[in-house]
């Protein structure tokens, strides 16, 4: 059997740096502006399909319907998202970014998987980060933790 211990040793560590810099993004994150990642996440995708219903954001982002009603519920206390009935149907509810939840967005750089949807990232580089992930999460033992798609 070959010494991969080297590569091993490598892979190691460049999971470890994406580990902690989401970690670190996400108390920064927290400490400067009092939202998660995932409450950004969220903010960032609500902004781009405004006005939006949160039975479609369900749908789209297949979160539990109660994880979802929590997050939004947080934004909205938070002032950044406005929740209101819709037009069409007053059963629905419809969200769309505050004047605060846009501005937050603009202050708070772009980082995360959430980037790949704003650049130009070519074809190829996208399949090789897939890939990556999926190795990875096959690589340690972590598919059993993971929602199925």
């Amino acid at each position: 059997m070959p010494n991969n211990k080297s590569a091993e040793v490598d892979t190691i560590r460049a999971w470890w740096r994406l580990e902690q810099a989401f970690a670190a993004f996400n108390a920064d994150l927290r400490r400067r502006h009092d939202v998660t990642g995932s409450q950004l996440a969220l903010l960032r995708i609500i902004a781009e399909r405004q006005p939006v219903t949160i039975r479609t954001l369900r749908q789209e982002l297949h979160w539990h319907p109660a994880s979802l009603g929590q997050a939004v519920q947080r934004l909205v206390a938070r002032s950044l998202v406005l929740r209101e009935p819709s037009n069409d149907d007053r059963r629905m509810k419809v969200l769309q970014l505050t004047d605060a939840g846009q501005s937050l967005l603009q202050e708070v750089p772009l980082v995360g998987p959430v980037r790949v949807r704003q650049l130009d990232t070519p074809a190829e580089d996208l399949v090789t980060m897939r890939r990556g992930f999926e190795t990875a999460l096959e690589a340690f033992a972590l598919t059993r933790w993971s929602p199925d798609e």
